[in-house]
């Protein structure tokens, strides 16, 4: 693919190079006119022509119409079509032959495949020196002067590309450069050309958030990390974007780890872990090392047992993944699961401004303070510490640590080694004399015997050593919370008192409106709403299936009607007539024992003719309570039913308004409003008994209501 690529952009920009200059008379400033090839095995690698050195098809028209070859350059077969379409639509074609190209569409080519040249050749130049010796082996090579040189002329273009190649060259003066040492240490090589370019670019894109962040780039570089601050304060203002924020967050954790601010790094990296999809663990990580560096072990054993669950999620494949592989274990103690000292954390956040070449970026007063140690006040803590800087430091330059420098009136600094080293090789002799003694009388069975009990001995000692040590640390640790009970039980006190003085006055106030809820008049007005609503038909609702008021039925489809009755008026004793079992009874206002319309099973059905068209929004189901019934019982009512729309007494298509279920144990009167609202009015409707309360004879219906609003049509 490498390959491919630079054959394109070398055979177009060699192309426009000269129709650039056949047009202007003159070379783009920067520019070579010698198309430059890499030599390959001691021999020059010539790129050679799909077809023939006579052939045309890389020509370049004169402006007298006449056709110069260049030299040929190679072009697989794959390439031909596409190559050749975008030379005819530039004229660079001889299949096409045009007398003249306008001169500014001459330059907006040039910068086009200037800014496609310039990326490609400063991207293939930045490559591991492993992967350009294959690149050379192929018979090509990146050279970045030529890419910046090309990107500096894309600059000059009025379309998108130059604000693109403004913004390719920043990222490589301000991140590049420094990340990969292309300078070395000197890590403001590139900041006087990013200041150039961050001010021809200033009257434009001034409030541009991604000049913004490269702005903040530039004072990091210079160790103004305040001022680097500000620039990403203002690029995430000015940005909507959730990426360039990330970003921007990104680079102000780093600004607070160079200036070993240990608690505002911690706050950005643990936001960017919970944002960010990106290097989730290295984030965990730098936040762990963080809290180290300030004291917070809880949070540092917390958040080590939870960056251990994520470590199969880790990509192992990548550097920086294996980095955060091999740091996490020496987060804590393995032997005994505690943290480490501060300065042990500090240390790891030196090595990463170490590793990720940010040294340079601090202030001097900070890598003083990181090469001297801890202050005056602090040297016994830490004077014996096998991990100070400061004894490293010394250790392996003596003659020359800054501390005696500073302090000539100190001891030596050799001095503090000689009583360890004094004592270490005393320890080795007497070593060595208990060695002697031990291999000497070794055959006397006394000696083993005492030298196991001394063994056994030392081994008892050791764990009740342990033990005392756990004993001594649950000590610390109930005082620790014994003291922090005794500071929670006053506020509780106080919470407790608030509280009780907040229920008293809401018990007060609820009394207060109570006393004044249940007060004779507020009764009587509910007794009264009470009753007029039972006036009303019980519901207070219109019934527009009212017999009286116009409604009718107009079909019981295949529904028997249960004709096993008993006699309900009798002339001493003898019963003269029988009670009429109709369907009618269902929409007639009667619902005494007996008035009701009784079919055979538990399923039914009726077809009811409204008064009018009607907007329907419940239905009322009524049946006699348990109390009145002769039985004692209301096995005999309705259970699930279901009310449906017609538009004719045959419709196929009718409308469902809802499924319901009447509970005989409830009251008598029953509402249920529709679940399926209906645009248009019904004059039919239609009631589907489904099963009822538990008779297998028959089922009685006593009441059924239907209440909504009358269609304006209908009147």
């Amino acid at each position: 693919m490498l390959r491919k690529a630079w054959r394109v952009y070398q055979h177009a920009h060699s192309q426009i190079l000269q129709l650039y200059y056949r047009t202007f008379g003159s070379n783009p400033w920067g520019f070579d006119t010698r198309c430059s090839t890499p030599s390959c095995n001691g021999s020059s690698y010539s790129l050679q022509s799909p077809h023939s050195p006579g052939s045309s098809e890389w020509s370049i028209p004169s402006s007298n119409g006449s056709t110069n070859n260049l030299t040929p350059i190679s072009s697989p077969s794959g390439l031909r079509s596409s190559l050749s379409m975008f030379f005819s639509l530039t004229g660079i074609t001889s299949e096409q032959q045009t007398p003249f190209v306008e001169p500014n569409e001459v330059s907006r080519l040039m910068s086009a495949v200037s800014f496609g040249y310039g990326i490609y050749q400063l991207c293939v130049s930045l490559l591991p020196p492993s992967l350009l010796k294959v690149i050379h082996f192929l018979g090509f090579e990146g050279d970045r002067e030529a890419g910046l040189t090309a990107l500096m002329y894309a600059r000059l273009s009025e379309d998108m590309r130059a604000p693109l190649a403004s913004l390719s060259l920043l990222w490589y003066h301000t991140i590049a450069r420094p990340f990969f040492a292309l300078d070395g240490s000197n890590l403001r090589a590139g900041v006087n050309d990013a200041k150039q370019l961050i001010t021809e670019c200033h009257p434009e894109f001034n409030n541009s958030a991604l000049f913004l962040f490269f702005a903040g780039r530039i004072e990091r570089l210079e160790s103004n990390v305040n001022g680097a601050l500000q620039a990403y304060a203002k690029a995430v203002e000015a940005s909507n974007q959730r990426e360039i924020k990330l970003l921007c967050l990104h680079e102000v954790a780093w600004c607070h780890l160079i200036r070993l601010s240990y608690e505002k790094a911690y706050k950005s990296l643990t936001q960017l872990r919970q944002q960010s999809r990106w290097s989730v663990s290295f984030y965990a990580y730098l936040a762990i090392v963080c809290c180290g560096a300030i004291g917070k072990f809880d949070i540092v054993a917390s958040s080590y047992r939870k960056i251990l669950h994520c470590d199969n999620r880790m990509s192992k494949e990548t550097q920086l993944g294996l980095f955060v592989l091999r740091r996490i274990p020496k987060l804590l103690d393995q032997e005994t699961g505690q943290p480490y000292t501060i300065l042990y954390y500090r240390l790891l956040i030196y090595e990463l401004l170490y590793l990720w070449n940010a040294m340079p970026s601090c202030s001097v007063d900070l890598l003083q303070g990181i090469l001297l140690g801890p202050s005056k006040n602090q040297i016994q803590d830490y004077e014996y510490d096998p991990m100070s800087v400061r004894n490293t430091y010394c250790c392996v330059n003596g003659g020359t640590c800054p501390a005696i420098i500073l302090n000539s009136s100190r001891s030596p600094w050799y001095y503090k080694f000689i009583k360890p080293f004094v004592f270490c090789i005393i320890t080795s002799l007497l070593a060595m004399s208990v060695s002697h003694l031990c291999d000497k009388y070794s055959a006397s069975a006394t000696f083993k015997i005492i030298r196991s009990d001394l063994v056994n001995l030392r081994t008892h000692l050791n764990t009740l050593s342990m033990e005392v040590k756990n004993v001594m640390e649950t000590r610390d640790d109930l005082k620790s919370k014994l003291k922090e009970v005794g500071y929670v039980i006053p506020k509780m006190s106080e919470a407790i008192l608030y509280l009780r003085n907040e229920v008293s006055e809401g018990m007060e106030l609820h009394t207060k409106a109570l006393l004044k809820a249940m007060s004779p008049e507020a009764v009587r007005e509910l007794v009264k709403n009470e009753l007029q609503t039972y006036d009303a038909d019980k519901t207070g609702r219109t019934d527009y299936a009212l017999a009286n008021s116009g409604g009718a039925i107009l079909s019981t489809r295949d529904t028997e009607t249960y004709s096993a009755g008993a006699p309900v008026l009798k002339l001493f004793g003898i019963p003269i007539c029988q009670q009429q079992n109709i369907p009618q009874a269902i929409i007639q206002t009667g619902v005494l024992p007996g008035e009701c319309w009784a079919f055979k099973g538990s399923r039914g059905d009726v077809v009811i003719q409204l008064l009018g068209f009607v907007h329907i929004t419940g239905v009322s189901l009524e049946h006699i309570p348990q109390s009145i019934s002769p039985t004692g019982e209301t096995s005999t009512a309705p259970k699930e039913f279901s009310i449906w729309g017609l538009t004719n007494v045959d419709d196929t298509n009718p409308f469902l308004f809802g499924e319901f279920m009447y509970d005989n144990t409830g009251p008598p009167v029953q509402y249920f409003e529709v679940e399926h609202t209906s645009k248009n009015a019904y004059e039919i409707i239609e009631l589907k008994v489904h099963s009822n309360s538990g008779n297998n004879e028959y089922t009685c219906i006593y009441r059924i209501r239907i209440h909504g609003t009358l269609s304006k049509d209908s009147g």
